[in-house]
């Protein structure tokens, strides 16, 4: 889903997929509305919840191999930037189609997301991976979600004026607080540009892991 949002504006067959499939659509933005919180009043924008498919297990996220931090999901940073991106996108395809309140719904979502996030900035301005208050790793794939609504064609959202400014000002903060010799296990392998219109990444940002 989060591919076919990036290239609707320039793939019309996937713009008709996406028509094609909004009951599944909406099936997947309402679970992960209930995988933060069934309880609308008590939700903050990220995983909180597993889902009943774990079996009373736990998911994990795809990086899950290279560091203890990436291998919980719940409150996890690298999936709240996804969970942030796909709420963005959303409630731009869902206003595009109509749907205000789903809209709606969506982007609050988003900026709960980006509140929490921001919340969990520490003194030295970087945000623990695991939002959980005891979390002491560092992860660069905190800033993987800013890439989705760029490739999306949304770029007002990296504008001062953006309602996310603030977040995408305490991820930038955090990249460059982590990503120095003696902090990050590959910070001589990354390059990285981030501006309003320019987002390069190079050389397995993504797969960084940060101590």
């Amino acid at each position: 889903m989060r591919a076919c949002l990036c290239g609707e504006d320039t793939r019309p067959q996937d713009r008709s997929w996406l028509a094609d499939k909004m009951v599944i659509i909406k099936s997947c933005f309402s679970s992960m509305l209930n995988r933060d919180h069934h309880n609308a009043g008590q939700r903050d924008g990220i995983m909180d919840m597993e889902s009943s498919r774990t079996n009373g297990g736990a998911e994990i996220t795809t990086y899950d191999s290279l560091d203890v931090s990436l291998g919980q999901s719940r409150r996890n940073i690298y999936i709240a930037s996804k969970c942030w991106a796909v709420y963005v996108m959303l409630a731009e395809w869902f206003e595009r189609e109509g749907e205000t309140e789903l809209a709606c719904q969506a982007a609050e979502q988003a900026a709960r997301c980006a509140s929490t996030v921001m919340s969990g900035v520490e003194e030295d301005g970087t945000i623990p991976a695991i939002l959980d208050g005891e979390s002491v790793s560092r992860i660069i794939p905190a800033i993987e979600g800013l890439v989705y609504p760029y490739a999306a064609g949304l770029f007002d959202v990296y504008g001062k004026e953006s309602p996310y400014a603030g977040y995408i000002s305490a991820l930038k903060e955090h990249l460059e607080k982590v990503l120095v010799p003696g902090v990050c296990l590959f910070a001589g392998r990354v390059a990285v540009i981030v501006d309003k219109h320019q987002l390069l990444v190079q050389q397995n940002l993504f797969e960084s892991v940060c101590r």
